[in-house]
């Protein structure tokens, strides 16, 4: 079974829902997203202002869509809101890059409710599966989406140069 979940995609300095993102997978396990023109998005781990501005810049340079993936729990650590809010501030100067995010919860089911009551509308958990039932349901209830994409993602930690590996990754990916 094939399931459609959809991503709010974020573009200029302000949200906007969108149902033109799918998030389609096989069963619960594994989700990709897909964006209007059918294209993959690419997936980039951000860590700081730098990497956020690195990525949409270059999301905007080569027109390919992208979504920024926090850093490891960062839902717990800074919060959701904050993440959300430090993005829209930089993508004010890109308005011409497509991207949604996906704020990672880590293994704390409490952070991840926190983030979807603060508005996220997809997260990263780590729980047992259970526990990762139960805040799926609460996450379709408010119409977000818990990623499970195990797909590879530039993780941007470890580059010095955030664009050149953002422009390596989009021309490879």
């Amino acid at each position: 079974m094939v399931s459609y979940l959809y991503y709010e995609l974020y573009q200029g300095s302000y949200a906007r829902g969108s149902n033109d993102w799918e998030m389609t997978g096989i069963g619960s396990s594994q989700t990709v997203a897909i964006t209007p023109s059918r294209e993959i998005a690419a997936r980039v781990v951000v860590h700081e202002r730098a990497h956020i501005r690195a990525a949409l810049a270059t999301a905007a340079a080569t027109k390919r869509t992208i979504i920024l993936v926090s850093g490891p729990a960062v839902g717990g650590a800074m919060g959701g809101p904050w993440f959300r809010y430090m993005v829209a501030d930089i993508a004010a100067l890109y308005p011409q890059a497509r991207f949604t995010t996906v704020i990672d919860c880590g293994t704390a089911a409490g952070f991840a409710l926190a983030a979807l009551a603060g508005g996220a509308a997809a997260i990263r958990l780590h729980a047992p599966p259970l526990v990762l039932e139960r805040v799926r349901d609460i996450a379709r209830q408010s119409g977000a989406v818990i990623d499970l994409d195990t797909n590879p993602m530039l993780d941007l930690l470890f580059h010095s140069d955030p664009v050149a590996a953002c422009h390596a990754w989009l021309k490879a990916s």
